[in-house]
């Protein structure tokens, strides 16, 4: 993703954020549906091996730093779930292939049956039957079921993590969806701290972070 031009990338922010895009030419402007599922993938620099265990970067700071300019904080804002993957090494990658495949393991939550169910349960309860990723701030407060305990540790990571606005919503919404493939009722601490999980960037642009 961070090999693209700054000003390609921020024009998908309004898809993002509305679920349209608004194509406007000479004296005609008009709007199209965009609600799309994006997924994107990124090195953490520019010869690909920052943070890494085992091998070292080549990239200097100035390096790292004009490598994750090119992802603004408000395109960042506006993807739910981040996740920073580590190189396996050759002894997990073996056992991936020596293991059967139906053995696997897999998230429990991680089948069609589950995720239909959760579905069904967060249209019932979502005012207009809209995807927790759609809800307002409004309808958080009024039908997230989101409990006491949950919100302290949202406060207080938002204070840790210096979150915009939109990302503090962002992990409200995730910790819903979250709370409805586990089967629960209403969003509990382990929900939060497990959607907090799911949002990285804020850590990974930072020149230091390993």
């Amino acid at each position: 993703m961070a090999e693209f031009p700054r000003t390609v990338l921020d024009l998908l922010r309004q898809p993002l954020e509305d679920g349209a895009v608004q194509i406007s030419r000479a004296q005609q402007s008009t709007v199209f549906p965009a609600l799309i599922t994006l997924v994107a993938a990124t090195n953490p620099c520019t010869c690909g091996w920052h943070g890494d265990r085992d091998h070292g970067c080549r990239c200097s700071i100035s390096q790292r730093q004009r490598y994750w300019q090119r992802l603004s904080g408000p395109l960042l804002d506006r993807l739910d779930l981040q996740l920073r993957l580590e190189r396996r090494s050759a002894r997990e990658m073996a056992a991936v292939l020596k293991q059967p495949r139906q053995t696997q393991a897999s998230a429990s939550w991680c089948k069609p049956a589950l995720i239909e169910r959760a579905r069904q349960r967060m249209q019932r309860r979502n005012p207009g039957g809209a995807s927790n990723g759609r809800l307002s701030a409004a309808a958080l407060r009024q039908s997230g079921a989101i409990e006491a305990t949950a919100l302290e540790l949202w406060e207080q990571l938002i204070n840790q993590r210096g979150l915009s606005t939109r990302s503090s919503l962002q992990l409200l919404r995730v910790a819903r969806t979250i709370a409805d493939l586990n089967d629960r009722t209403s969003v509990d601490r382990n929900a939060l701290a497990e959607a907090n999980c799911f949002r990285c960037t804020d850590l990974l642009k930072q020149p230091g972070a390993q």
